[in-house]
């Protein structure tokens, strides 16, 4: 049961998303605030959590069934391994340290944008990237910095970047100025709309 003092939260601000998308996407809001809501509750989280044990990658090429609702992997493909690996990423402390908004940017939110974005039409292109072993700090690098492009972290790369990599708040080594470079090429990413306007809408 969701208190009424939650449900005022849910609600805040809803009727101009209704205004501005419309009945059917506003509704698509509302839905996915819900969720956040509810999978954040402390007793289901922990559930969640203990669930995690269960994860395991789909066997690759396997065909859609009853338990294997999407294709993980098409050819060589791999779809799983980014969206693990950049949940897991966005899990860490480091995203709290530097988030504009924790009660709002939750881990349930966090998971739920990736899982949806690697279900969109950039999830090739992702998986793609994320195949070449010698990108994926890159890969890292434009996804913290379409966040805080976006306005779920900070705007300040190099204190995102020392955040992510746990350095110092003094830190200028070549490490953090480089994957700060890599937030900053972030809105030449052709996912950079899409999460923007995910991002609007919650």
């Amino acid at each position: 049961m969701i208190a009424d003092q939650d449900i005022d939260i849910i609600l805040e601000g809803l009727e101009d998303a209704f205004q501005i998308l419309g009945y059917h996407d506003g509704m698509a809001v509302l839905e996915r605030r819900i969720v956040n809501k509810v999978l954040n509750e402390p007793k289901l989280a922990r559930f969640l959590k203990d669930m995690e044990k269960y994860d395991k990658p789909r066997l690759q090429d396997s065909p859609a069934s009853a338990h294997n609702q999407e294709r993980q992997c098409d050819g060589l493909l791999n779809y799983f391994a980014p969206k693990k690996n950049l949940q897991v990423m966005l899990s860490k402390e480091w995203f709290d340290k530097v988030c504009t908004n924790k009660s709002m940017y939750t881990r349930a939110w966090r998971d739920t944008l990736v899982a949806e974005l690697m279900q969109s039409e950039h999830r090739e292109y992702i998986a793609r990237k994320w195949a070449n072993k010698q990108q994926l700090l890159m890969i890292r690098g434009h996804v913290v910095g379409v966040l805080s492009e976006t306005g779920v972290l900070k705007k300040n790369r190099l204190a995102v970047a020392r955040a992510y990599l746990d350095k110092s708040d003094t830190d200028l080594s070549k490490e953090v100025k480089t994957f700060a470079k890599y937030m900053g090429d972030s809105r030449r990413e052709p996912y950079f709309v899409w999460v923007k306007q995910y991002v609007g809408q919650t």
